[in-house]
């Protein structure tokens, strides 16, 4: 126990690089180490045995690493114009004809969750802010909100830091937030950036924030790193799908993507980054959509309109643009998250509603003739690069949302409304030419 308060005590002289207050003269400094020396023998007796093992961990030295450039999900341009399709449509079936007719099933969206949400409660400081409309309270040590970037970053303040959150923070802090994710149905991409939110609301840093999302993310089961350059502190997750235009590292065979909540990140070229894993973790990010976050709803109505064999149809539809807020910087992942993406509560389920008359008792060809039609028809064509300036895969959701939408995001929904509609398997080809 000694040699292991004495560890801290020494750890406590490089975590003063992250701690604020007025710098004190050379007659002051025996005292001011004597005073932050009790400090922490009191704080390393507030660790959990897996927090200390960790935070030895991350002081002993890190690795120098490369980052590698981000994958890409398109490797030949996109047209700028939609090629041209043949106008003749194929005839319609004949009554003589052999038909499988469709008939919708009950359609199957979840209904919009209850908004209504309530904190776990705790002591503490409140640290209140908003998420996508819902009013979060985080208590916590007032202690953390002190931590202040001054000086270097280096890996011994990083272990200082899981000190501090784990001494002054610990299971509590991390109960309240998963406590947050059962109650705002939370996929994993949604935890992390209800957790970042919280970071940045706290330290009003951005290195901070990420040091503040790593361990709740982390104690909360989650596989992630954090690296270091001079400039940065850049947090990496492992995720179940590949997550382009991302730099990753590779530790441990597995590949570790940069996370941010702002879209792509840009290269950081070397950094440094630790060996080993906290305890009882190992889960990579699921960036599957299941299910959807129980968020404020604002509702949007639209009108979609085409033409099939000579009718103009109206499609009304009712959206929710916190859902397509939320999405804005969703990572860019595999295809099959997206064609594997449930009905959402609002677009999805008022879409399906809306097109399920207009197949309902047709043969099985004419109804996806039908849905194809829609798919190519009610939206205007532009490419994500004239869009978004960026590659961006959108949920039907989002298809509907937006002025303007391409190829993959039509094909995915084309492929959701056949699902859903005639119960017909789809099979997503992706072709490289």
């Amino acid at each position: 126990m000694r040699g292991t308060i004495g560890w801290i005590a020494g750890l406590l002289c490089l975590v003063s690089l992250l701690m604020s207050g007025p710098v004190r003269a050379q007659d002051d400094l025996d005292q001011m180490f004597q005073d932050m020396e009790g400090a922490f023998k009191e704080l390393e007796s507030q660790l959990d045995a897996l927090d200390r093992e960790f935070t030895h961990t991350l002081a002993r030295q890190w690795k120098e690493l490369e980052d590698k450039v981000g994958l890409k999900n398109f490797d030949a341009p996109k047209p700028i114009r939609i090629p041209a399709a043949p106008t003749a449509m194929p005839p319609a079936p004949t009554p003589d004809q052999e038909q499988v007719l469709v008939s919708p099933q009950v359609i199957a969206a979840p209904a919009p969750a209850s908004t209504a949400v309530k904190p776990l409660g705790g002591k503490g400081q409140d640290l209140a802010f908003d998420f996508y409309g819902q009013s979060i309270l985080i208590k916590h040590d007032a202690r953390i909100r002190s931590v202040k970037p001054a000086g270097k970053i280096n890996n011994q303040a990083i272990a200082g830091y899981w000190a501090i959150l784990g001494g002054y923070g610990g299971q509590p802090l991390v109960d309240q937030f998963l406590h947050y994710q059962k109650q705002l149905a939370l996929n994993d991409w949604g935890y992390f950036m209800l957790a970042h939110q919280a970071g940045e609301a706290l330290h009003q840093n951005p290195a901070l924030a990420n040091l503040f999302t790593w361990f709740i993310l982390t104690k909360s089961g989650y596989q992630t790193r954090v690296g270091y350059t001079d400039k940065d502190v850049i947090l990496f997750g492992a995720c179940q799908t590949t997550v382009y235009g991302s730099p990753f590292v590779t530790l441990g065979g597995s590949r570790f993507f940069a996370l941010s909540t702002k879209g792509t990140s840009t290269r950081f070229g070397n950094l440094f980054t630790y060996d080993g894993e906290y305890p009882k973790t190992g889960r990579p990010i699921d960036l599957g959509f299941q299910k959807y976050p129980n968020l404020k709803p604002a509702p949007l109505d639209k009108n979609l309109a085409f033409d099939f064999r000579g009718k103009n149809n109206q499609v009304a539809v009712r959206l929710d643009r916190t859902l397509v807020d939320f999405m804005k910087f969703y990572p860019q992942t595999d295809f099959q998250v997206y064609f594997e993406a449930a009905a959402s509560p609002y677009g999805g389920a008022s879409l399906l509603k809306s097109l399920g008359p207009l197949v309902q008792g047709r043969s099985e060809v004419e109804a996806v003739r039908t849905l194809l039609r829609f798919s190519q028809k009610a939206f205007q064509y532009k490419t994500d690069q004239e869009s978004f300036g960026r590659e961006k895969v959108l949920l039907p959701e989002e298809t509907m949302a937006y002025p303007y939408s391409d190829c993959e995001d039509r094909s995915i929904l084309f492929s959701f409304l056949v699902r859903n509609l005639t119960g017909l398997q789809v099979v997503g080809l992706d072709r490289s030419e």
